[in-house]
C-alpha cells in the first residue's frame, strides 16, 4: 500500500471541503435528507419502549419522565439501545457518504443510488463505530474520560472510514494507518478533527433540520484532507492533460541532430 505522505494541517481544507460540496449540492442535499429521515426510523421504538416500560404518557412533564428514567433501571438499557442505534446510523451513514465523496474525488458525478452502493463497507465501518464507541465507554468509567477519548479520536482516527471506503482495508488496519500518520501532528490534527465535527454539526442548533445542510460537509472536508495526506489518483483537482494525438498510428520522426554532433 502507498505509504501516506507527511502533510502538514492545512485550514484550507475547510474551504476546499465546501467547494466539493458546493460542486455537487443538490446530490449531497438529497443523500442527506434521506439519511436523516432513515435515521429517524429507530428513534420512534426506542422513545415507546422507554414510556411503556416507565408507564408515562406523552402529556408528562419532562422533568418527571427523567426523574422517572435516573430512579430506575431502564436508563440502563435506554442507554444500551441508544448506542447501538447511534452505531448502527452511524456506520450506515459513513459507508454511503465516504463511497460516493471517493466517486467525486476521482472526478466522477454520483447519484443515490451509489450512496447505497457503498453498504459493502458496512461491517468493517460498523466494527470501527463499535471500537470507538468500546473506547468511550471505558473512559466514561475511569473519571469521565470519554468524552476526552472522543475529542482524541474525532482528529487522530479521522481517516479511518475513508480509508476503509478508499483502499478497502480492515478496520484495524485503518484505524492504524490513520493513526501512524496523524501522530506526526497530533495536536494540530485533533483541532481539525473537532473544527470539522463543530462544522458538520452545527446546523443540529436550527431544530435539528440544520444538519441535512452541514452533514455533508463534515465528509467533504475529510475527504479533501486525506486526498492530500493520502493521495487520490484522479481526483478532480489533481488534471494531468491528455497526450498529444496520434493521427493513424503515425508518429512524426525525431528532429533531425545539430550539425555539431555530425
Amino acid at each position: 500500500m502507498q505509504q501516506p505522505r507527511r502533510v502538514e494541517v492545512r485550514w484550507e481544507w475547510i474551504n476546499q471541503g465546501w467547494e466539493m460540496y458546493s460542486q455537487q449540492m443538490a446530490n449531497w442535499l438529497l443523500i442527506s435528507l434521506i439519511v436523516t429521515l432513515i435515521s429517524l426510523i429507530p428513534i420512534g421504538p426506542l422513545y415507546a419502549f422507554i414510556f411503556a416500560s416507565l408507564g408515562v404518557g406523552s402529556n408528562s412533564d419532562p422533568k418527571d419522565i427523567i426523574a422517572a428514567i435516573q430512579s430506575s433501571g431502564i436508563s440502563i438499557i435506554a442507554t444500551f439501545l441508544s448506542a447501538v442505534i447511534t452505531a448502527l446510523v452511524q456506520a450506515f451513514s459513513y459507508s454511503g457518504y465516504y463511497h460516493v465523496a471517493m466517486k467525486q474525488l476521482r472526478g466522477e458525478q454520483f447519484s443515490v443510488g451509489d450512496f447505497f452502493a457503498g453498504m459493502n463497507n458496512f461491517v468493517p465501518m460498523l466494527v470501527v463505530t463499535g471500537i470507538l464507541a468500546g473506547v468511550q465507554f471505558i473512559g466514561n468509567l475511569v473519571c469521565c474520560l470519554g468524552s476526552l477519548a472522543t475529542l482524541v479520536a474525532l482528529g487522530l482516527l479521522m481517516f479511518t472510514y475513508p480509508l476503509i471506503a478508499d483502499r478497502h482495508l480492515s478496520p484495524i488496519e485503518a484505524i492504524k494507518t490513520s493513526l501512524d500518520f496523524t501522530k506526526q501532528n497530533a495536536v494540530m490534527f485533533i483541532l481539525f478533527g473537532i473544527v470539522a465535527h463543530l462544522i458538520g454539526g452545527i446546523g443540529i442548533i436550527v431544530c435539528c433540520v440544520g444538519v441535512i445542510f452541514t452533514a455533508p460537509l463534515l465528509i467533504t472536508t475529510v475527504s479533501c484532507a486525506y486526498r492530500e495526506c493520502f493521495g487520490s489518483p484522479g481526483s478532480y483537482d489533481a488534471y494531468q492533460p491528455p497526450p498529444p494525438p496520434s493521427y493513424g498510428g503515425y508518429e512524426p520522426p525525431p528532429p533531425p541532430p545539430p550539425s555539431s554532433w555530425q
